[in-house]
């Protein structure tokens, strides 16, 4: 390698911490080292976002991104300009987008540098206006975190410009009962009720109605349980306002004192660890990286049936799946595992080897590594395979 280690770019859209901003610290933290070093470029005004990656050890810079425009694009450019005088100062190698909203404001910032630009896709793009796609093509590649979001991407591409990776984690140890008695007690949770969680921001995208709905119908049957919610809900206006439309729908089911909102919480393991089942009600997910943190840690888990999820929760095998906005179905799958718990064992043990297999930190570090090396030339570390761009089928 004629240079070492070479400068990521991570730029991240949002001002708050969410999925994106996780996953993307776990790239981060996969490659670092000798070969790559990262930097997290965060909205100016992003301040849970940039001690996230600083508390982590990466260096963080701010970005204004400006709305792209054909017709008013004097502010673009600049803001285009300034950021890639930016890349330049840092000797940047590669630009990252974390998602395609990043993309969308700024990878013509990464070509006007002359640097290699990167998108990851992690959620369901199947319309994309002709407009939006032409300030998409100055990315080099397209990362997709499963096939079905591959599949459904609104803007065609070429196999060359397009290649999935999927997210691999840490493999914790099983938690102990002591651990989730002390979660128990911090919420004031009867020491005898079955504990259902879901880690996800209280956000339009998470499908909270149809939990609240599935909820009324689990209470009727057993009552002694308790919905756990793990997620920001005040760090933006909008998340505000809809879990105002939540707590409002809980109400009109007669669910509210069933459930404990925590908002935005650092230590999601160990909640995940005092879960009795875990939950993930949504309208769009990419591949979900709290599915898999779930699993590992051996959790049973149920999840709609909706793009990526299908790829890690196979029904009745590593996990239950349930239609999208069916709450009888979500119902009956939650009680199926609260009345049965050698099943609800049998399940979370599956899904547990199956997070082990094929879904480990080692591979993922290596696949995001090798991408890396291949988008800037260089031979990859392990044999070539390593990752295999996706179909169309």
């Amino acid at each position: 390698m004629s240079k070492t280690p070479y400068k990521i770019a991570h730029i991240l859209p949002w001002p708050t911490i969410g999925g994106v901003e996780v996953a993307t610290l776990r790239i981060a933290q996969a490659v670092e080292g000798e070969s790559f070093k990262n930097t997290a470029f965060c909205l100016s005004g992003a301040a849970p976002v940039k001690r996230l990656f600083a508390a982590a050890g990466f260096a963080t810079a701010d970005f204004a991104p400006e709305q792209p425009s054909y017709r008013h694009p004097r502010n673009y450019l600049r803001a285009s300009l300034r950021l890639a005088r930016e890349f330049k100062r840092q000797d940047i190698d590669l630009v990252h987008c974390a998602d395609i909203n990043a993309a969308y404001y700024t990878a013509l910032a990464g070509r006007l540098a002359r640097l290699p630009v990167v998108s990851h896709v992690r959620n369901r793009f199947a319309d994309i206006s002709r407009r939006d796609q032409s300030f998409l093509r100055a990315v080099n590649k397209f990362v997709f975190v499963s096939q079905d979001t591959w599949r459904h991407f609104g803007y065609k591409l070429s196999p060359r410009r397009g290649v999935v990776v999927y997210d691999g984690i840490d493999i914790p140890a099983v938690g102990d009962g002591e651990a989730k008695q002390r979660v128990r007690q911090e919420f004031a949770m009867p020491d005898s009720a079955r504990i259902i969680g879901m880690v996800a921001r209280v956000a339009p995208q998470k499908d909270y109605i149809t939990l609240a709905k599935a909820a009324a119908r689990v209470v009727a049957v057993e009552p002694n349980v308790r919905f756990l919610i793990v997620g920001d809900h005040s760090g933006t206006e909008n998340y505000r306002e809809h879990y105002a439309e939540v707590l409002r729908v809980l109400a009109a089911h007669a669910v509210t004192p069933y459930f404990v909102f925590t908002d935005f919480r650092q230590d999601v393991p160990r909640l995940i660890r005092a879960m009795d089942i875990f939950v993930l009600s949504t309208h769009v997910e990419g591949l979900p990286l709290v599915l898999l943190e779930a699993m590992a840690q051996g959790k049973p888990v149920v999840a709609t049936a909706v793009d990526g999820i299908p790829e890690i929760v196979l029904d009745d095998k590593t996990g239950l799946l349930h239609g999208h906005e069916d709450d009888a179905q979500l119902a009956t799958q939650l009680l199926s595992l609260i009345q049965d718990a050698e099943r609800a064992a049998r399940l979370g043990a599956a899904g547990r080897r199956f997070v082990q297999t094929s879904f480990s930190k080692e591979r993922f570090a290596l696949n995001m590594a090798n991408l890396y090396r291949s988008i800037l030339s260089l031979p990859p570390q392990i044999a070539a395979d390593a990752f295999t761009p996706a179909s169309h089928a």
